[in-house]
């Protein structure tokens, strides 16, 4: 009786002191923790930007004690996050061990989280998903999710706290280019594009909780020119190309990822690639070993890729991705 009535006592402290707290927008109790947050967009080279202020317009910070129970969470977004000194501000809990999790954008335009509730959920209850599936087909530009983690060792004698979180990208952009060689004229809507993969749902550590098959399919696709797309090739004609975008890549499931071009006239497939192993050929080449292929699917978040057709046939020797091409030649999938 006595365990049940202490803890009972200090979930009701806890939810007394989060209300109070929180819903000041002013922040005027004392005891509190700031949380930073920081995003670093990379380039194809590696280097960086700090961009959490231009990239992520939503964040939710759920807070969980040293027994994984859910404690609280708080969410903001728009024009606050836009602020470089912006701060997320929460009450200083009793406690002397908690684990944060953050997701951003969660905001049920793409991506949606499980309820929680204080004293009862877990942290393994923390879900995230596609929420906007329509037999198992995501063909939208999905809104960024982030995601981050800490643990935070609480020093209860200081009275106001400042802690760093850092957030990785969770979703991806793919071009697709197919470029015509010679005379051909090519239509967009004599082909399909595809992206399959099993990446719909992610767990608290952000690892995957789900293994249903998902295809992206494109949210835009057309027909361009070189010229159009800024380069100039006598020998290369009309461009069809399709945008795609899909949530996060995993290293270790790199045979679930497939990249698919439909001929619809011939209703056939024009090419079948392994996506993640295609890309990691240019993780490669510009990090060698010094980087985990985890870790490069983290940092590099948009694609371009062009194959060339000769007569409504795909080249099978080269692949420009991002600029960089691979010889298939010398590639064994």
């Amino acid at each position: 009786m006595y365990k049940l009535f202490n803890c009972s006592y200090w979930l009701i402290i806890v939810v007394l002191i989060a209300t109070s707290c929180i819903n000041n927008e002013k922040h005027d109790c004392g005891n509190k923790v700031s949380v930073e947050f920081t995003y670093k967009l990379y380039t194809d080279d590696m280097k960086h930007t700090e961009a959490f202020h231009d990239s992520v317009n939503q964040v939710t910070l759920f807070v969980f004690d040293e027994n994984g129970l859910f404690v609280m969470q708080k969410s903001e977004q728009g024009s606050a996050l836009l602020d470089s000194k912006y701060r997320m501000i929460i009450p200083k809990l009793p406690g002397d061990k908690y684990q944060f999790i953050v997701w951003g954008g969660i905001s049920k335009a793409s991506f949606s989280a499980t309820h929680l509730t204080v004293g009862v959920s877990s942290i393994t209850d923390l879900k995230v998903a596609l929420c906007k599936l329509k037999d198992c087909v995501s063909n939208e530009d999905l809104t960024g999710l982030f995601y981050g983690s800490y643990q935070f060792d609480n020093d209860i004698k200081k009275k106001n706290e400042t802690i760093t979180i850092p957030l990785i990208l969770n979703t991806n952009r793919f071009k697709i280019f197919l470029i015509s060689y010679g005379d051909d004229i090519i239509d967009s809507s004599d082909y399909s594009f595809q992206i399959v993969d099993k990446n719909t749902a992610f767990n608290f550590k952000n690892e995957l909780s789900a293994e249903l098959e998902v295809t992206y399919k494109p949210y835009t696709q057309g027909v361009t020119t070189l010229q159009e797309l800024g380069e100039v090739h006598e020998d290369l004609n009309s461009v069809v190309f399709a945008h795609l975008s899909t949530s996060k890549l995993f290293a270790n499931h790199s045979a679930s990822a497939q990249l698919r071009i439909y001929d619809n006239k011939a209703d056939s497939i024009l090419l079948e690639l392994p996506l993640i192993k295609l890309i990691l050929l240019m993780k490669s080449d510009k990090c060698g070993d010094s980087m985990s292929d985890q870790t490069y699917l983290d940092r590099i978040h948009s694609y371009s890729l062009s194959f060339i057709l000769e007569k409504n046939v795909w080249i099978q020797k080269n692949v420009i991705i991002n600029n960089w091409t691979v010889n298939l030649n010398e590639v064994e999938f």
